[in-house]
């Protein structure tokens, strides 16, 4: 529901006005009218508690976010250098860099439980992310350059909601990932126009999850990879992957989005699991066949 067009996951959804189960129309429900003990929502302006079992509002130390960012660029300008921050508990991006800000420097700048982004660069921006630590954030960094670029080194990434090192990008921005390590995050890589080298990509619970998405004009160089259901899925052109170690616990595939794999994908120099299989098409059902 973002109002950035270009980041919306789903385009042109209304709310549902009706649903039918099993053949006959039900009411909805909303989701103030089935808050179980500890939950909350928002609906409109107002938003809704369900106290735990036993407990009045009164009884309760209730807080509320009240800030949008810890550290907020924007504008023509360039030359800073941030240090030694550590934010929590913003309702937005714990680093947030709009407009034509340009030679931002940001070193060991850390963020966790973030409503959005621990760090998010965006528009025409030029920053460099040395050292940090982005846990249970919405995505633990994600950068929508417009153009511009951005240059992230020496991060943990882990436990994000959805992705953790997320680029959206067009051709006229580049990005550069060294020295990562990603834990746990539902989706852990997705990129486009990026080279990422020396990573580590681990799962360690049993949820599906997808190791590298890969966009437009990617490389990988020296990444492991281990216990991820899908190991990597393309769907653009001109991908590379080098000097690489990959194995998962499930599928255990490649998925290409393309009649002809080897158009998208080039593989060297990198050992799978014996049980890896890839899997490739335009449309489902897709083809398959080992390694």
């Amino acid at each position: 529901h973002s109002s950035i067009r270009e980041v919306r996951r789903y385009q042109g959804l209304k709310k549902p006005t009706w649903v039918k189960l099993n053949g006959k129309k039900v009411d909805l429900i909303m989701t103030k009218s089935a808050l179980q003990p500890g939950q909350w929502c928002r609906e409109g302006k107002d938003m809704y508690y369900m106290p735990p079992k036993g407990k009045k509002i009164g009884d309760l130390k209730i807080e509320s976010i009240i800030r949008q960012n810890g550290v907020f660029l924007s504008g023509s300008t360039k030359y800073y250098v941030i240090k030694n921050i550590n934010v929590q508990h913003v309702y937005n991006d714990g680093y947030n860099i709009h407009g034509r800000v340009t030679k931002a420097e940001f070193y060991n700048c850390n963020a966790r439980q973030c409503g959005d982004e621990g760090f998010s660069s965006h528009d025409y921006c030029e920053t460099l992310l040395d050292g940090a630590v982005y846990t249970e954030c919405d995505n633990g960094i994600a950068n929508v350059n417009i153009a511009g670029s951005s240059i992230t080194r020496n991060v943990i990434l882990a436990d994000s909601r959805h992705v953790g090192f997320l680029i959206l990008s067009n051709k006229k921005a580049t990005h550069t990932l060294e020295n990562a390590i990603l834990i746990n995050n539902p989706n852990q890589l997705s990129i486009a126009d990026t080279v990422a080298s020396n990573l580590l990509i681990v799962r360690t619970d049993k949820k599906y999850s997808h190791a590298i998405g890969c966009g437009r004009n990617t490389v990988i160089n020296k990444a492991t990879v281990a216990g991820n259901s899908r190991l990597i899925r393309l769907d653009k052109k001109s991908n590379t992957v080098f000097n690489s170690l990959l194995a998962g616990p499930d599928q255990r595939a490649l998925h290409v989005r393309f009649d002809d794999p080897a158009k998208l994908l080039q593989i060297k120099n990198s050992i799978f699991d014996s049980s890896t299989v890839i899997e490739w098409g335009s449309r489902y059902p897709w083809k398959t066949m080992p390694i």
